[in-house]
């Protein structure tokens, strides 16, 4: 691997961990203002999170701040993230493939996770 390749390569590590720092702290402040509005019963603990407590969140935070900026905020973040990992991998030289499999399977995660709810 020459010099570039890396340079680039830690480039992309530095920027998924920046953007996975700067994800974490979006979501407890997402937290703290949820709890701010919910009774004490409602409130979400900050221990053992996993896809029903963050879908319960996301759409918690959007009932309670219709305008809310952090939802986006974290998408964002989490694209910017996916989107070094594409470019590692493509240093590395991983495959076409593999890395379209990466890259489509994370974009439908982010999607998936960050999708704004049908309204009927």
């Amino acid at each position: 691997m020459t010099l570039a390749g890396v340079l680039g390569f830690i480039f992309c590590m530095l920027v998924i961990g920046g953007a996975g720092i700067a994800l974490d702290l979006v979501h407890l402040n997402m937290v703290d203002e949820v709890n701010q509005h919910l009774s004490e019963r409602e409130r979400f603990s900050p221990y053992w999170w996993g896809p029903w407590k963050t879908m319960r969140l996301l759409r918690d935070y959007r009932r309670l701040f219709p305008q809310g900026k952090r939802i986006r905020q974290m998408r964002s973040l989490a694209l910017l993230s996916l989107l070094a990992l594409v470019c590692s991998a493509f240093i590395f030289g991983f495959t076409l493939d593999s890395i379209a499999f990466v890259g489509v399977g994370g974009a439908l995660s982010i999607w998936l996770t960050f999708r704004s709810p049908k309204t009927a």
